[in-house]
């Protein structure tokens, strides 16, 4: 019996092919994520107009707005405990669970946008993750807060009241998504991140 190996024609060939299939799955995870890092953005721009719209309308910022409670529909005074109308969105987020202080302002702002109408949906089963990404969660708090998340935000963003933060996003992502609102480093201007660990950015906070 004849036994012949590939010639160099062949092992050329099939050495193309196996290189092309692993730049088109490089080019398919690098789309991914751009996909991906295009829905977070959109999250953070959602939020930015809808607390900008909230304030305008109710001259209070989402969360430490001291309403009375007929004036959003579905929003309580039992649901936003803390709200006192200083102008700082109060209360802490656990930095390893990504969960809103319960009973905060941090974790009311979402309900109150949604009672206004100012967002289209939020996550009803966890009022402490009220928003999220295909990830974790997302908050809007107190420049302290963010700091205490992320720290650098304040140094880099003295002026920032507020901030958006995200957590728990891939490196990847978290990357893409710094170079579509900020400076593409994680480590200076408005977005400002963690360090990449195990392929995660714990927290990227946005100055608003």
């Amino acid at each position: 019996m004849n036994q012949r190996g590939f010639s160099l024609a062949e092992l050329a060939i099939s050495l193309t092919i196996i290189a092309l299939l692993i730049l088109a799955t490089i080019k398919g995870t690098g789309l991914i994520d751009q996909a991906k890092a295009k829905d977070v953005v959109a999250i953070v721009e959602d939020l930015r107009m809808a607390t900008t719209a909230f304030r305008q309308r109710f001259n209070y910022l989402p969360g430490d707005w001291p309403y009375s409670a007929s004036e959003i529909p579905g929003v309580t005074e039992a649901t936003t405990a803390g709200t006192n109308g200083n102008g700082i969105i109060e209360g802490s987020v656990d930095a390893a669970t990504g969960a809103a202080q319960s009973g905060s302002e941090v974790a009311a702002l979402p309900l109150q946008l949604f009672g206004a109408g100012t967002i289209g949906k939020i996550n009803d089963s966890d009022p402490q993750r009220r928003i999220t990404t295909s990830y974790g969660a997302v908050h809007v708090v107190s420049k302290a807060t963010a700091e205490g998340l992320v720290s650098g935000f304040a140094a880099n963003n003295p002026a920032a009241r507020a901030a958006i933060v995200i957590n728990q996003l891939p490196c990847d992502v978290a990357m893409e998504v710094d170079a579509k609102i900020d400076d593409g480093s994680m480590t200076t201007g408005r977005a400002i991140a963690t360090a990449c660990a195990s392929g995660v950015v714990q927290w990227l906070a946005v100055a608003m």
